[in-house]
């Protein structure tokens, strides 16, 4: 009777193990079917799929019922001129026909320069969108915060238990849905939500390359920044996309002035973009660094975290305030963030230490810089520089 008493409960212990295993591996890179495949397919049919390629490009009316019947319109393809370094000049008495004799510093050129920069292709106006309905692209924000809400709620629950991976795979299995249910033209964009949702990606694969080994600290970097970007994507979409940025990239931002409504809330459009774009660099700067008691600048979890993170959100703000409706007054935050961005491009990727010798000064020197930027940004005065 002993006998058999063990060999059930063995068999009950075996079946245990495997039902968690299951559940543990199941997912995206388990290699085989499981409850995550069923769970992707789930989620891909509550998305469906969205194609704003499409559409023809025109002006977009901003009565619904006139879209339809709106014209097409043929653009041209901008030129711009090459992006050249802002730096004031100095004129010489030979070179200004009304000089007394002295050098003169000059505003002028300096003014020259920054229309060039604003001429850029990095400063171009933002082209006509496809004549989608803004609904669409509503609707498929709606359903798409809705389902990275509840997998957020799901990748909580398995925090709890301190089970990572799982995490990991639940959140980017929900992102990598989310970003191929809807297809942008890329000289048209789309909505920010799918742009922060690529973001999300981006960055967190460039996190897995730069952190590959699987010990707690990377593991807890790795899964923090998950959650914690979702949240600010679901924030950003409530507060920003949905009330101002969708209407007026669809709707008010091009349809024809004559017709077009005047009740658009621009100045609140302008401050709450900016407001994002800042909140993106004190992302990094608050989640990837802190001051110790002396006040110096340590990382918080990996350094190496901070400066692959620091190095492709400086260049993603910089596309983000250039393409804001007042530009030319964040043209220095703009300049600082990409020269910030080549510069850890060359320190991470090709081992350069010309501008930053070592690890603790990159990262003192980086958190100084950003930190910098959302100050100029927040005053929007380029700091008196221009």
């Amino acid at each position: 009777m002993k006998k058999w008493n063990l060999i059930a409960m063995l068999a009950l212990l075996v079946m245990s193990l495997s039902s968690y295993a299951e559940h543990e591996g199941s997912g995206v890179g388990n290699g085989g079917p499981g409850q995550g495949d069923a769970d992707v397919e789930k989620m891909k049919r509550e998305l469906g799929h969205l194609d704003l390629r499409k559409a023809g490009h025109g002006t977009v009316q901003a009565d619904d019922d006139s879209q339809d019947d709106a014209p097409v319109v043929k653009h041209k393809k901008p030129t711009h001129k090459k992006i050249i370094k802002l730096k004031k000049k100095k004129v010489t008495p030979a070179e200004d026909n009304n000089s007394d004799g002295s050098d003169v510093d000059t505003d002028q050129a300096a003014s020259s320069e920054m229309s060039d920069l604003l001429h850029s292709p990095m400063y171009r106006r933002l082209p006509l969108p496809p004549r989608t309905s803004m609904d669409q692209v509503l609707g498929w924000c709606s359903r798409v915060t809705g389902m990275l809400g509840r997998e957020l709620g799901r990748a909580r629950v398995q925090l709890q238990y301190q089970r990572f991976g799982l995490v990991r795979q639940i959140l980017v299995r929900a992102l990598h849905v989310a970003s191929e249910s809807l297809d942008v033209d890329p000289s048209f964009g789309g909505p920010m939500t799918k742009t922060m949702v690529d973001r999300a990606l981006v960055l967190n694969e460039a996190l897995e390359r730069s952190l590959p080994s699987s010990d707690r600290l990377t593991d807890t970097t790795k899964t923090q920044f998950l959650l914690k970007f979702v949240k600010q994507i679901l924030d950003m979409e409530r507060e920003l996309d949905r009330p101002l940025y969708i209407p007026y990239r669809y709707r008010y931002g091009q349809c024809n002035p004559m017709d077009c409504p005047s009740d658009f809330p621009y100045p609140d459009f302008e401050s709450i973009y900016v407001k994002y774009a800042k909140q993106q660099l004190e992302f990094v700067v608050d989640e990837f660094t802190m001051l110790d008691g002396n006040g110096r600048v340590v990382p918080i979890g990996s350094a190496r975290a901070f400066l692959v993170m620091s190095e492709l959100m400086s260049r993603f703000v910089a596309e983000d305030l250039a393409g804001n409706l007042y530009a030319y007054a964040n043209a220095c935050s703009v300049r600082d963030l990409m020269n910030l961005s080549d510069d850890l491009n060359a320190y991470n990727a090709f081992g350069d230490r010309s501008i930053f010798p070592n690890e603790p000064f990159a990262i003192t020197g980086v958190r100084e810089t950003l930190e910098s930027v959302i100050e100029n940004v927040s005053s929007g005065d380029c700091g008196g520089r221009y």
